[in-house]
């Protein structure tokens, strides 16, 4: 493939500077070239080669990575798919897994892990909990990620790991310490709940000045900050 070049670098600086690589991978002396004879310096062809890129700004090495979801009312399965989405457009094979449906999954076989998990009454789920203990040493030999989602998040100053109570909550049960760590904040979806929960979190909106009407649906989730943990994994 062509090397791309720098705008303002002319098309014989290039070729010199090709020329100058293979001899010295060839060990030819550069006076055979011409280029000793050259009025040009020298140390200008050295700096194209430095400056030159071989390959293309987005190329990639093709991973396989698995996301795992812990959620309760879907929002954050929506999340993995987002998720999934961006990083198969950039060439890796993703595959989402429910955490119920991850006794079988052979970890060691895959290149990047991410663990998401919502909260339901300030709380992770106990099985998730349990997973992340169990399994934190294989997790470990990956590169790997956990987020969690939840509606506390939905203000400024508890929407980063390090704020945001449930995360901290439950890093301090756990030996693994992810590489990556995320806070997204979740969804309300008043139609979708039972009229238990409906009533439950109606109250803990009251609470927290959040919305409490029983029609409402809101989402107050930042795709675009969803959109960046995609690149964070992307690159880890």
């Amino acid at each position: 493939r062509s090397p791309i070049l720098p705008a303002n670098h002319p098309k014989q600086h290039h070729n010199q500077a090709l020329a100058l690589m293979a001899s010295i991978r060839n060990e030819r002396p550069m006076e055979n070239l011409g280029l000793i004879r050259r009025k040009k310096p020298l140390r200008r062809l050295i700096h194209h080669v430095a400056t030159t890129r071989i390959l293309p700004r987005n190329a990639t090495t093709q991973m396989n990575i698995l996301l795992i979801y812990s959620t309760t009312d879907g929002h954050t399965l929506q999340i993995c798919r987002h998720l999934q989405a961006l990083l198969e457009s950039q060439g890796h094979r993703v595959a989402v897994v429910a955490l119920a449906d991850s006794a079988g999954l052979d970890l060691p076989s895959y290149d990047k892990i991410v663990v998401g998990a919502s909260i339901r009454y300030g709380k992770h789920r106990p099985e998730l909990v349990e997973y992340l203990q169990r399994n934190g040493p294989v997790l470990t030999t990956r590169p790997n990620a956990f987020f969690t989602v939840n509606l506390v998040a939905r203000k400024p100053e508890k929407g980063h790991p390090d704020t945001n109570p449930y995360m901290v909550k439950l890093l301090k049960r756990l030996a693994w310490r992810p590489r990556q760590l995320a806070v997204f904040a979740g969804k309300v979806d008043y139609p979708r709940y039972g009229f238990f929960d409906r009533q439950i979190i109606r109250f803990i909106m009251w609470i927290t000045s959040g919305p409490t009407d029983r029609r409402d649906t809101v989402d107050f989730t930042d795709w675009a900050q969803v959109s960046a943990f995609a690149q964070v994994i992307d690159r880890m």
